[in-house]
């Protein structure tokens, strides 16, 4: 029950991030001019619930 209600919660976030804060779009924007890859650390510091460092991480590391 618990994960049910933790992936609910995460779908909830990640659908207002897509709508409101520019999205994956926006994010992976962020990564190309930063120039992620991964040789690179990434510190997210008080950014929300690290919707963003999950996205890298998909998108770069795996």
């Amino acid at each position: 029950m618990a994960g049910l209600i933790s992936s609910s919660i995460i779908g909830v976030v990640i659908a207002w991030f897509r709508e409101f804060v520019g999205g994956i779009a926006a994010t992976q924007e962020l990564v190309d001019l930063c120039h992620i890859d991964a040789n690179k650390y990434v510190l997210d510091v008080g950014c929300g619930v690290g919707v963003t460092p999950c996205y890298i991480v998909k998108k770069v590391w795996l």
